[in-house]
């Protein structure tokens, strides 16, 4: 089997993209917290979500490959992304913004599905 050799070009924007979006997570999730006593969860989260659509369509003119299945396609997986925002705000009203973020960069191992169906096998 070959590996594949990515120049040093892509391995650097590789990873300033990681880099870039572990810094726009942070900064965003701090910036809701101080807006979120004025729109709430769910107007923190059309908000970021009308933001990042328009961002997405500036950055790559997505309008111009919008189809019917494709709509089909993205739909889902953009109300996905609501409900986890939605949830994520939420529990900025309840936990620290530091372990808020934690968690959700680093994901809960018992919110994970089959989690603890493993454990009771050992």
């Amino acid at each position: 089997m070959s590996r594949p050799i990515f120049s040093v070009k892509e391995r650097l924007s590789a990873l300033l993209q990681v880099v870039g979006g572990m810094l726009f997570l942070q900064f965003g999730s701090s910036y809701a917290k101080m807006l979120f006593p004025t729109f709430g969860a769910a107007g923190m989260v059309g908000l970021r979500t009308f933001f990042a659509a328009i961002m997405l369509m500036l950055f790559f003119r997505s309008w111009h490959n919008l189809s019917r299945r494709v709509l089909l396609l993205v739909l889902p997986y953009g109300l996905s992304l609501a409900a986890m925002n939605y949830f994520f705000y939420l529990s900025l009203g309840r936990l620290p913004l530091g372990t808020t973020v934690a968690l959700e960069f680093t994901g809960w191992p018992d919110a994970k599905p089959g989690h603890g169906e493993w454990r009771t096998q050992r």
